[in-house]
């Protein structure tokens, strides 16, 4: 192999391997920190999701705090105001406030009132057994007597997920010890799942529980959809069911653009590289070792100790060619001197 397919497969060699050095870390290093960032904007999104979820249950508390601290509500339960419901529960009621369920109990969660409305529908509905199945001393809804404060979260009923909230009722300047308590409760159905979306602009979901109730689980779905997944909590902290936020991949898909766009950089500014040292080597050391073989072949073959190689220039090669020279000068002092040896022993003779 001669000097310059020798060196060229060199620097093509080093080029490949600086470009697949390159390559490996966009894959391993730059590529993973934009999976991270990809990971942490989806943990962020399925949080506010969840926000979004608290500030309803904290709207519904607002609401509800307007009816557990009221005179009326108050002497409702101690059986002093007959015209309460007739006065102040109708169908604007749950509208106005958005809930489903309207409960008020007294002390002995002995039910006072119950009413219920179907806000799809726009009409009266009833109250299901399952829920008033769990209006018992054993719930956590009424583990307070503080009425300044209130027991929220979800409630898994057979009918559906339930957002639920329920205070202790006193009178409207709180200085009266609970006589009872006051519920309400709005659906987590499929318009307030739409709704919730719709409010965070992203893809909002409820499924059967399969999350880790400790954290998010992100997994990618393709490569244009990735998926945060986060177990929802009851009122006794126990997970039951999985929200679901879906968001498409723009920091995926500007990763692979990124990660291409610096790769074509990496393979031409590799490229470049090589072909420079290929020319540096070319000018400064291989054809100046090709030439200087050249003009020793010629010396070989024409035994003209008289000729001089080149020999310009103060590095190995120059010093090179002027050694040859030298030693050329040398042979060539020999085979001067070599035809007058038989005359002058002749002389002697």
């Amino acid at each position: 192999m001669t000097i310059r397919k020798l060196t060229l497969s060199t620097i093509a060699f080093a080029v490949a391997l600086f470009i697949a050095a390159q390559w490996f870390v966009l894959s391993v290093v730059v590529m993973q920190s934009f999976q991270e960032v990809e990971a942490e904007d989806v943990e962020r999104n399925v949080a506010r999701v969840e926000d979004a979820l608290q500030n309803r249950l904290e709207a519904i508390e607002d609401s509800l705090f307007t009816w557990s601290q009221w005179d009326d509500s108050f002497r409702f339960i101690a059986g002093n105001n007959p015209g309460f419901v007739k006065d102040n529960i109708a169908s604007t009621v749950f509208t106005g406030m958005k809930i489903n369920y309207f409960v008020m109990l007294d002390p002995d969660l002995g039910v006072v009132l119950e009413k219920g409305f179907d806000l799809a529908q726009k009409r009266e509905a009833l109250v299901p057994p399952s829920l008033k199945a769990r209006l018992t001393q054993e719930s956590h809804l009424f583990a307070i007597r503080d009425p300044s404060q209130s027991v929220k979260g979800l409630l898994l009923l057979p009918e559906g997920p339930l957002m639920t909230v329920a205070a202790p009722i006193t009178d409207t300047q709180g200085t009266k010890a609970p006589n009872g308590y006051v519920l309400f409760a709005r659906y987590l159905d499929a318009p307030e799942i739409a709704h919730l979306g719709r409010d965070t602009h992203l893809d909002v979901s409820l499924h059967p529980l399969s999350a880790s109730p400790d954290r998010i689980v992100v997994h990618p779905k393709s490569d244009s959809l990735i998926q945060g997944l986060t177990a929802l909590k009851d009122l006794e902290g126990k997970p039951v069911l999985d929200l679901s936020v879906q968001m498409p991949r723009r920091v995926h898909q500007q990763a692979r653009i990124t990660h291409y766009f610096l790769l074509v950089c990496i393979v031409v500014v590799g490229l470049a590289l090589g072909a420079i040292f290929l020319v540096l080597l070319e000018l400064t050391v291989i054809r100046r070792l090709l030439r200087l073989g050249r003009e020793v072949e010629s010396v070989t073959r024409t035994r003209d100790f008289d000729h001089q190689v080149p020999s310009s220039g103060n590095d190995e090669i120059g010093r090179l060619g002027q050694h040859i020279n030298l030693m050329l000068h040398t042979l060539g002092q020999g085979d001067h001197a070599s035809p007058s040896a038989p005359a002058d022993h002749a002389a002697n003779r």
